[in-house]
């Protein structure tokens, strides 16, 4: 099992803004170059850096790296790995990819659009919060060949009063969010 390494966004945004080098943040957070790209592409994603500040970094990273488009329900994006499982299929782990109050991204499903599946999230692990589930309603699938794995759109279609809150505590303690980024610039 591969050990999970805790990286704080506002330390890597510092150490990127101070000027330390791939090398240096590749020892400093023992991360492989494919681990920090996708640090890197994270704190782009939510906001928390421009684009232009990572411009000459890792190779891989300039590869992937994409502009966050602006929405109604911002973005929320996992800290660490929140898994999530359909409700008639708990055997088969799924990972969150983004999130927020009203759908979510996750890797590894095949789905067909208009499909709705009731989830479940078990975040009790990280974030003392009771297991939670919900209906959501498949609006895009997405194939990337190059590494033979889908991604699929939800959007919660069916969600009852208790688990929204549990859904908000999730997104409050596990995510780092478009907003949060905003409000850091502030500081």
């Amino acid at each position: 099992m591969k050990e999970r390494r805790e990286v704080r966004a506002r330390e890597m945004v510092e150490d990127i803004r101070a000027g330390k080098t791939d090398s240096e943040l590749l020892e400093k957070y023992r991360l492989s170059e494919k681990g920090l790209a996708s640090v890197m592409k994270r704190l782009l994603d939510a906001g928390l850096m421009e684009s232009s500040e990572l411009k000459n970094r890792l190779a891989l990273f300039q590869q992937t790296a994409s502009i966050p488009v602006p929405r109604k329900e911002p973005r929320c994006y996992p800290v660490f790995a929140i898994l999530i499982h359909e409700l008639d299929d708990l055997a088969t782990d799924y990972y969150i990819q983004d999130l927020s109050l009203k759908g979510f991204r996750i890797s590894g499903m095949l789905s067909k659009v208009g499909d709705v599946r009731t989830f479940l999230i078990q975040a009790d692990e990280f974030v003392d919060v009771f297991p939670l589930s919900f209906d959501a309603q498949c609006r895009w699938v997405k194939a990337d060949s190059n590494i033979n794995e889908y991604s699929a759109g939800f959007q919660i279609v069916k969600i009852s009063e208790g688990n929204l809150n549990e859904l908000k505590q999730i997104i409050k303690h596990m995510t780092v969010s478009e907003d949060q980024a905003s409000e850091d610039d502030d500081d």
